[in-house]
């Protein structure tokens, strides 16, 4: 099994990484809101098992030899192992940290682009809506303008 691990042409580890985006919102004593954190967190996720198909993950906590999670029974882990193609285009997790960075920077280009895509949506809503208000019909073309709307 370890052989087949080492085979992979990434330069294996022993771990793979997922990169995400966390808010986090503290409170204050009284429970009130006090700020938000934004940062990003890389989490280390060790093999448990590799497969011609892909590999099974839990995660890693310190900094244990990758062998220790090899020889674990994947039924006595805490968490279910997840299974993560090694071919797949969309993965949980990648093979090398920097691969799981560009991968998170995929994911919130994605993000953005559909939350572009309902903020010119919703624009075209609010506008329909001020189209059936008499009273503001003189500002509809400074409106649309600002919106950045056509027709």
């Amino acid at each position: 099994m370890k052989d087949l691990i080492k085979s992979y042409e990434h330069g294996f580890d022993g771990f793979w990484y997922r990169a995400e985006i966390k808010r986090y919102s503290v409170a204050d004593e009284w429970g009130d809101h006090s700020h938000t954190t934004t940062r990003l967190d890389v989490t280390k996720y060790a093999v448990v098992k590799a497969t011609p198909k892909g590999v099974w993950l839990v995660p890693a906590y310190g900094e244990k030899d990758p062998d220790y999670y090899l020889k674990m029974d994947p039924g006595c882990q805490l968490f279910s192992p997840q299974f993560v193609r090694g071919e797949g285009t969309k993965q949980f997790a990648c093979p090398t940290r920097e691969t799981a960075l560009a991968d998170c920077l995929k994911r919130k280009e994605r993000h953005i682009q559909g939350c572009q895509a309902r903020l010119r949506q919703a624009e075209q809503e609010l506008f329909l809506i001020l189209r059936e208000m008499p009273w503001v019909a003189d500002q509809i073309q400074t409106i649309k303008r600002t919106l950045r709307i056509e027709s």
